[in-house]
C-alpha cells in the first residue's frame, strides 16, 4: 500500500478518535466500502469498528479486487474526482471543485461522509498539549 494512503488513513482515524459523534456516525456504516477514484489512482476504504481501514487495489480484468485477498469487492459508494476538480479548487474554491466530483451508490453513506468532510476538524491545541503540556 502507498505510504501516503496509510498516513491519510491514520490521520482521519486520529480525528475520528477525538470526536465521539464521528465515531458513532461511521459505526452505523460498519463493513461498508468507499472507493475513491482519484487522478493519481484508486483508494478503497472500508469501515471497521467505526474507523477507516485502507487497502491497495489491483485490477483484474474489469473486477476490483483486494490485493491481499482475491475477494470481489463491491463499493457501497464511489467518489470519482477528475483532474478538473483540482483545477476548479485552485481557481474557484470548494464549490467549483465539487462540480467535478461524481458520487454513485449508497446515498446515506455518502451523506454521512460529506458530514465528516464538512464538520470534522483537527484540534491542534489538544494534540500540542499532549506533546508540550498545557500553556
Amino acid at each position: 500500500m502507498l505510504p501516503i494512503v496509510e498516513i491519510a488513513c491514520k490521520v482521519l482515524n486520529h480525528l475520528i478518535l477525538q470526536e465521539a459523534w464521528a465515531h458513532r456516525l461511521l459505526s452505523l456504516h460498519e463493513g461498508k466500502v468507499l472507493l475513491l477514484q482519484l487522478p493519481a489512482g484508486e483508494v478503497m476504504l472500508q469501515i471497521k469498528d467505526g474507523y477507516f481501514s485502507a487497502y491497495q487495489l489491483s485490477k483484474d480484468a474489469s473486477a476490483t479486487r483486494l490485493q491481499d485477498h482475491q475477494t470481489l469487492i463491491q463499493p457501497s459508494v464511489t467518489f470519482t474526482v477528475s483532474q478538473d476538480a483540482v483545477w476548479g479548487y485552485l481557481s474557484g474554491g470548494e464549490t467549483a471543485a465539487l462540480k467535478h466530483v461524481k458520487i454513485a451508490g449508497d446515498v446515506d453513506f455518502a451523506s454521512d461522509l460529506n458530514r465528516l468532510a464538512t464538520d470534522l476538524h483537527w484540534e491542534v491545541e489538544e494534540d500540542l498539549s499532549k506533546l508540550f503540556g498545557d500553556a
